[in-house]
């Protein structure tokens, strides 16, 4: 009969205790357990790119054999429990798999580095006709920005749920692809008033660095306080930050009454609707007051009108309806814009039908009259380009839009192109390039795609 001897927290030893075999195999099983036990520990590392020497987020890593595993964070970095005798599997949709035994891990936060696929070409489809439209394998391209030249657009698949920032020059030829964790629940691109391009989550916002063809996620900021202060913001010069703002952000116009007779004084809800640019000096933080406009006129036009309407004997329209009609067609709140082009400010006050053009300093040297925004097919968009400081609006004729070019000298407009497409979203315009998203309208399975357009060059008009 087997003895064992062992040993209580100095207990004498307990001599010639004679155990069953059921009660031998039990604690033999309980002995292996706590050995294996005692070799289970926590691992944590660091996983980089082995090119740029990046952290690489959402980085996923397994345990071989096993459902045991976690992602790297925003800095790269995991932690996993799991014994030395494992192997670790490190996989990544833009990086090649790596396998890692545990038992390699030493010191205390070792470096994995996966060496990044290389950019297939083949994946991104361009078509030249009217201009060059780009499209990335079954992938919706949900937003796009400009850092400097070159294009930055954000793709989504939904077949598997993934997001991805693309990096691209003006002829489309990929420089960098960046997946984007859905730990960051991206939502769309957005362009700060320094020009900084920025990356939009549920909760936080990333602002995106290029550099050496690589894609860089810095300065993570809390949403809700990125846009307090970037929202309303429209540019910088060196003394002061300009700003624009409503009474009224939720968009929407109501009516103050359902009859003429309930509106002696009051005209509408409209005169709450005060849309103003002010500058904030940088140092001295003394706010100055650039314009505001309460759209007094136009309200008092569509009062008279809805009047004259309501006069009639064959009228049989509430004025309250008439006077609704009015104000959201014929007499619309106008289109206010203010941008920074070179050293001079351009204030597009359709209300005034004027361009007013401030200096650096936010002092008002001169003013145009312009007449653009009063024909019927005029719609309301301004569209500036920094690079090479020129400003066009658009055009609707029935289905078409058209570009044309607002001479800032003068005020008078030159048609530039027709758009290709019949619902273009998104419009802007960067080097001299028009851009826009699009999908067919003829194929609701179709994927939203860039579409680019050369602007062409001034002719008649001066140069700035």
């Amino acid at each position: 009969m087997l003895t064992i001897l062992p040993f209580f927290n100095g207990i004498e030893p307990i001599k010639q205790l004679h155990m069953r075999p059921a009660v031998f195999l039990l604690l033999a099983s309980l002995l292996m357990a706590t050995s294996q036990a005692q070799d289970i520990r926590y691992i944590k590392a660091c996983i980089k790119d082995s090119r740029s020497l990046s952290a690489i987020e959402g980085a996923n890593i397994q345990v071989k054999g096993s459902s045991v595993g976690t992602i790297s964070d925003s800095s790269g970095i995991f932690s996993i429990r799991t014994s030395s005798k494992n192997i670790l599997i490190i996989s990544h949709i833009s990086y090649h798999k790596k396998e890692i035994g545990t038992d390699s891990f030493l010191g205390s936060k070792p470096e994995i580095f996966l060496n990044p696929k290389t950019i297939s070409l083949k994946a991104a489809e361009i078509s030249s006709k009217n201009g060059q439209t780009y499209k990335h394998n079954d992938t919706d391209i949900k937003d796009y920005c400009f850092l400097g030249k070159n294009i930055l657009t954000l793709n989504h698949s939904s077949w598997n749920n993934s997001y991805s920032l693309i990096y691209m020059n003006e002829v489309f030829d990929t420089l960098a692809l960046r997946m984007v964790s859905l730990q960051k629940k991206p939502k769309n691109l957005f362009t700060d008033c320094t020009g900084q391009c920025h990356l939009i989550g549920k909760d936080s916002v990333y602002q995106i660095f290029a550099k050496n063809n690589q894609l860089y996620f810095i300065y993570p900021t809390q949403k809700e306080r990125f846009m307090q202060y970037f929202k309303d913001c429209l540019f910088e010069t060196v003394n002061y930050i300009a700003m624009e703002g409503l009474t009224d952000k939720s968009g929407k116009i109501e009516y103050a009454s359902t009859s003429s007779s309930d509106m002696p004084q009051v005209l509408s809800n409209n005169e709450q609707w005060k849309h103003f640019f002010y500058a904030v000096h940088k140092k001295s933080k003394d706010i100055k007051i650039l314009d505001y406009s309460y759209e007094w006129k136009k309200i008092h036009d569509a009062y008279a009108y809805a009047l004259y309407l309501e006069s009639d004997p064959e009228n049989k329209l509430w004025f309250g309806d008439l006077l609704r009609f009015e104000e959201m067609t014929s007499c619309k709140p106008s289109l206010q814009k203010m941008v920074l082009l070179g050293d001079s400010i351009y204030y597009f006050n359709h209300l005034q039908s004027s361009i007013d053009i401030l200096s650096r300093e936010m002092i008002n040297e001169r003013s145009i009259e312009v007449e653009y925004h009063l024909d019927k097919n005029w719609h309301p968009i301004i569209l500036t380009d920094r690079e090479s400081l020129r400003a066009f609006t658009i055009f609707k004729d029935k289905s078409t839009f058209s570009l044309y070019e607002i001479n800032l000298i003068n005020g008078s407009i030159n048609a530039l192109l027709p758009l290709s497409d019949v619902f273009p979203a998104k419009l802007k315009v960067n080097n001299d390039h028009l851009y826009y998203l699009f999908k067919s309208a003829h194929n609701s399975f179709d994927y939203w795609k860039l579409h680019q357009e050369r602007i062409p060059a001034r002719t008649s008009l001066e140069t700035l």
